[in-house]
């Protein structure tokens, strides 16, 4: 989350004032270039941060309660052993398996397997996320909210509406689509035999469209203090360098 959020946060100011001047515009850009900018910064972050997200993903999908002989009791692997130690053995494990089969470049693909997913849910979460907080304190502050910790708060919980909606869908289309190649079975060959565009065509055929706003409550819940801390410190952290809250 660091490389992700820290990136792209980093990333789009600079992005969205460069779309501006791309354009000749003396004033600030409108809810477009944000869009855009926030587009590409989430891009970015979220494409350098994908191996780390995956080795995430593959080691809480297994996750359950180990016997005393270090054997799964509970989960999706009941009676077997840990594939990984840690995540620095996760990490090892996916590029070795793919440096076995192809090379420094299978090495990579494993390493990036579902990146397409990965940076196309963080450019959703960005593009909205950002735009929402960002266009929100522009349209206040024009009409005569005193930028601060208030206005912060009330942005961001804009953009955490924005950010849940968006993100949903590609949000569980990466879990249902990662966790099938540790699950295997008839999971993997349903859901993980193909790329992410397969499984969320194969979710769609045997769900129907509301599975893809499937826990929508919850995870605005879990969205929305990540929202507000976040933004509140990347505002704070923005005035005390001396760069002034985000205009």
């Amino acid at each position: 989350m660091g490389i992700a959020i820290g990136g792209r946060n980093g990333f789009y100011p600079t992005m969205r004032d460069r779309i501006g001047a791309m354009y000749g515009g003396t004033e600030k850009v409108g809810a477009g270039g944000m869009f855009t900018a926030g587009l590409f910064a989430g891009m970015t972050g979220y494409f350098l941060a994908s191996p780390l997200l995956q080795v995430k993903t593959q080691m809480q999908v297994e996750a359950g309660k180990l016997s005393a002989e270090g054997l799964y009791l509970t989960g999706a692997r009941v009676g077997l052993a840990p594939t990984y130690s840690g995540s620095f053995d996760a990490f090892s494990k996916l590029a070795s398996s793919g440096y076995a089969s192809g090379g420094l470049v299978g090495g990579i693909q494993s390493l990036w397997r579902g990146a397409g997913v990965i940076v196309g849910r963080g450019a959703a979460v960005s593009s909205s996320q950002l735009c929402a907080y960002d266009m929100t304190k522009t349209v206040l502050k024009d009409r005569g909210f005193q930028d601060g910790p208030l206005l912060h708060f009330i942005a961001s919980q804009v953009g955490a509406v924005c950010c849940t909606t968006f993100s949903m869908p590609l949000d569980i289309v990466l879990t249902v689509y990662t966790s099938a190649q540790t699950l295997g079975g008839e999971r993997k060959i349903l859901y993980g035999s193909g790329g992410p565009l397969k499984c969320a065509s194969a979710m769609f055929r045997n769900d129907g469209p509301l599975v893809f706003f499937r826990g929508w409550v919850p995870a605005f819940m879990r969205i929305s203090p990540t929202t507000t801390s976040s933004f509140f410190l990347y505002e704070q952290l923005r005035r005390l360098v001396g760069i002034g809250y985000l205009d």
